[in-house]
């Protein structure tokens, strides 16, 4: 489903256990708003929307012609593995600011069996360090940081 389909009724409803707003693309806003992606992931899915207030007020950002480019990098960036999302730019009523709604599937397990998050940029290529990531899932309209062993389910290769 389209950003703009679920956007109008969401923002009515409010934040919720799969609905996350943020009023800015701030570097701050971005990275909690990866915290958020990375909790609707280890969850059920669900929507985040830059540009709309905390109480559901459309507002808009203004975004420039790759925006949505280092939004997704970032996104890349700082998550392991990387989270599989879908970006949109919504036109505002001024056409010069844009909701931006970021869609994160649910149910799409990575091999390890949780998404993780990480405040430094994970470089490609580069061996992570275990001790710098960080496991969240969404509980209502919180995200909570939780032990990543106990998100994910248990693998044959665990020690018994």
């Amino acid at each position: 489903m389209r950003a703009e389909d679920v956007l109008y009724d969401l923002a009515n409803q409010g934040e919720s256990q799969t609905v996350e707003f943020k009023e800015s693309l701030t570097s701050s806003a971005k990275r909690k708003a990866i915290e958020a992606m990375v909790a609707f992931a280890n969850s059920e899915g669900g929507w985040l929307f830059f540009g709309v207030t905390n109480d559901g007020v459309l507002k808009g950002v203004q975004i420039g012609g790759d925006t949505l480019e280092k939004l997704a990098v970032e996104i890349r960036d700082h998550t392991y593995p990387s989270l599989p999302v879908v970006i949109e730019a919504i036109p505002g009523r001024d056409r010069r600011r844009h909701i931006v709604g970021v869609q994160v599937p649910a149910d799409v397990p990575p091999a390890i069996g949780v998404y993780l998050y990480s405040k430094e940029s994970i470089a490609v290529g580069r061996q992570v360090d275990a001790g710098a990531l960080q496991a969240f899932r969404r509980v209502g309209r919180m995200n909570q940081k939780e032990d990543f062993m106990r998100l994910r389910r248990p693998l044959p290769s665990d020690p018994r």
